[in-house]
């Protein structure tokens, strides 16, 4: 067959499917923005990890947990966003996770050891290391016998292994172990109703007190959510949504409903409880090769993981307290059940509308609702269901009716950042909060904007669909851009005005809503945004290249050669749209952000070695990776063998940075001393896999608190 009709073949077999050549070059690009945001997302949480690691080193305990806690929430945002395809940014957050949950050790050793709230990762860290010990196995031995007058409908026994488990909760956890206790009294009555519908031991509604405290917001090393940590797969393939919108893996009624399904078919696969539980815990198929190599069906006897083989045990202690706490010497005080109604109401509702109607709070609803991602129910659904407090149902229902459809729903209007705006600056504009902003577009505590970042702004009182421009008409000059007014002479253009005032005239168009093509008459105010003083003129911040579209160039394709978005040399040509076709020898217009101010920072050369990558580099001296790329003009994640890069370290830090080369008879206790630092902090610093094996000429990095 010729090349041609095979050609022609697939080029039919496209129109055919109902995409054209263009629309599947459209989900080619949406799906490289979707993969530049997930990245971007990583990187933010690269560097709150980076922070937490610094602040350990400070002894910034607090500022570290936060950080850590920090990195672990942007995880879980990009594990909504990320497809099978994306390996390598798996691979990233999967050593990420590795990378937080041992640093976040040393945080736990400094400030006494596990909290109520520590992220599940760092108990699960926490626990292996703990259950090794050997004090805890010989006060196992002295525990008495198991109270006799609690009956189970799980398989009990009691023998070291639960024995030390039981030592375990009232001794190194005692305090989480108390929180979560209490906390299962919020959900135990529903649970156990969901299990006697599916046939199931009612003692398993006492799980989550090993999965994740009955907290719905939980999020794991595995990536797994909410009260019964599912993973996206397996809480898909038990009919549960997950999407920007909505995680039904935290909504504790339909996760329990899921995790009922899923615990009945694992009992059916396996016959036995405890077998059950190991594949709940590590899979089907690891407990099934585990079977088949052993040659025995006994939880006891199989060659699990070490933290399978303490999950079993673990349950069954947790369940022994749970159901005689007292004895134990805890609290037998649980937290009342939550009470609420279910009401039905469209998608897009702002949930401050739902409180205001509920008589109750923002927050509350928030909390009866885990699984509502964002501020609103999720928009084009026709029918939400939505619990509000017990006994509100017949005002809400009162009070919702007779609101306008106006005021009920969120109109998303969507901002694109422009050079020299803030946060504070676009919640002004749109006369919304910051804080609104911030929880719209879930950006944490990270609040560094980017040009060309694309922010939903909830709105409302304006009908959905409108541009930025279109919804608060021109745009206001930001904190960092006073204004100024120029009053249009005859005979003047707009390219003799920009000149005039060293600004770009795709940017005085932007300012002014205006095209190439605008008319402009003597009179006429033309706005001017000029740099703050202290900055020397605009080309000093952008710079301005002509770029002539060449055969086989699209929009796409350009963006990625200059590191910009699509939509701004759309905005800097004024092309109708995203999707027009340019022609060979075009002249297209792109402003680059000049590379920042290095002023009173030291320059380092740093060589890259085997096993580098951007992030660990960016970690090991304290910097950004955004900073390492815009100062060596890496636009991907590659860096080869011997590549030098430059990087500009701030001399004014409150720990000064020095490089010492090993010299004969140095050890790493004895560099320590000279320079009043802990060896620890050197083999964290260094990445050293043993302290006692330096070489002679080896470069040590030291941080040394001034």
């Amino acid at each position: 067959m010729g090349k041609g009709l095979v050609l022609g073949i697939c080029f039919l077999a496209i129109i055919g499917s109902g995409c054209t050549p263009f629309s599947v070059q459209r989900r080619i690009e949406e799906d490289a923005e979707r993969r530049d945001e997930v990245n971007r997302r990583l990187c933010v949480a690269e560097d709150y990890y980076a922070k937490g690691v610094m602040n350990n080193l400070r002894r910034n305990w607090a500022e570290a947990r936060a950080a850590f806690d920090s990195a672990l929430s942007v995880i879980s945002e990009i594990d909504i966003m990320t497809t099978p395809e994306d390996k390598e940014v798996q691979m990233r957050v999967n050593t990420l996770l590795r990378e937080i949950a041992y640093d976040y050790r040393f945080t736990l050793v400094a400030t006494g050891g596990v909290d109520a709230d520590n992220a599940p990762a760092i108990l699960a860290w926490a626990l292996e290391e703990s259950l090794e010990s050997k004090e805890l196995k010989e006060l196992a031995k002295k525990l008495s016998e198991m109270p006799v007058e609690i009956k189970y409908d799980f398989p009990i026994v009691w023998n070291d292994e639960v024995k030390e488990k039981i030592i375990y909760f009232q001794t190194e956890i005692r305090k989480p172990f108390q929180k979560w206790l209490s906390n299962s009294g919020r959900y135990l009555p529903m649970i156990k109703e969901i299990f006697r519908r599916y046939g199931l031991p009612e003692d398993l509604a006492y799980l989550p007190l090993v999965e994740s405290g009955y907290e719905p917001h939980a999020y794991s090393w595995a990536h797994a959510v909410g009260i019964w940590q599912f993973i996206a797969s397996t809480g898909k393939l038990f009919g549960l949504e997950i999407n920007w919108w909505l995680d039904e893996r935290r909504d504790p009624v339909k996760s329990t409903e899921a995790s009922a399904k899923y615990l009945k078919k694992l009992y059916e696969q396996f016959g036995d409880w405890y077998l059950a539980l190991a594949a709940y815990n590590c899979g089907e198929i690891r407990v099934e090769k585990s079977i088949a190599k052993a040659g025995t069906r006994s939880f006891w006897d199989l060659p699990l993981p070490r933290q399978t083989k303490n999950y079993v045990p673990l349950f069954i202690a947790a369940l022994i307290i749970a159901k005689n706490p007292v004895p134990f010497g805890f609290s037998s005080e649980f937290e009342p059940p939550i009470e609420y109604e279910r009401v039905e109401i469209e998608g897009g509702v702002d949930l401050r509308v739902v409180a205001e109607c509920a008589d109750t709070s923002f927050e509350y609803i928030r909390f009866l609702n885990p699984q509502l991602l964002r501020w609103c129910t999720p928009p084009g659904k026709s029918k939400c269901e939505v619990r509000i407090p017990a006994g509100k149902g017949a005002v809400f229902a009162d009070r919702f009716a007779k609101l306008p459809e106006e005021k009920k729903r969120v109109a998303f209007v969507e901002h694109k950042v422009k050079r020299g705006e803030t946060l504070s600056a676009i919640a002004h504009k749109y006369g919304v909060s910051a804080e609104a902003i911030v929880t719209a577009n879930q950006l944490g505590n990270y609040r560094t904007l980017r040009i060309g970042q694309r922010l939903v702004i909830p709105v409302r009182g304006v009908s959905g669909g409108l541009t930025d421009t279109q919804a608060k008409g021109k745009p206001e000059p930001s904190q960092k851009s006073p204004q100024r007014v120029h009053i249009v002479k005859p005979g003047e253009t707009l390219s003799e005005i920009a000149s005039k005032y060293n600004i770009p005239l795709v940017s005085l168009l932007k300012y002014n809503n205006l095209t190439k093509n605008s008319t402009i008459r003597p009179g006429n105010k033309i706005l001017l945004y000029e740099p703050v003083s202290g900055a020397s003129n605009q080309s000093a911040r952008e710079e301005k290249i002509e770029h002539t579209v060449k055969k086989g160039d699209s929009l796409y394709k350009i963006s990625r050669l200059y590191g910009v978005k699509v939509d701004d040399i759309v905005a800097w040509n004024d092309l109708p749209d995203r999707n027009v076709p340019l022609r060979v020898g075009q002249k297209l217009t792109i402003l680059k952000q000049a590379k920042r101010a290095t002023t009173n920072k030291e320059r380092v050369v740093y060589r890259v070695k085997k096993g580098d990558t951007l992030f660990s580099i960016a970690k090991h001296y304290n910097v950004s990776i955004a900073d390492l790329r815009s100062w060596n003009g890496i636009d991907g994640d590659r860096l080869n063998i011997g590549q030098t890069l430059v990087l500009y370290l701030n001399n004014t830090t409150k720990n000064k940075i020095t490089v010492y080369i090993v010299k004969p008879g140095d050890t790493l206790w004895s560099i320590a001393g000279e320079f009043g630092v802990s060896v620890e902090e050197l083999v964290r610093v260094n990445r050293l896999s043993d302290p006692n094996e330096l070489r002679v000429g080896d470069p040590i990095t030291v941080y040394i608190n001034e």
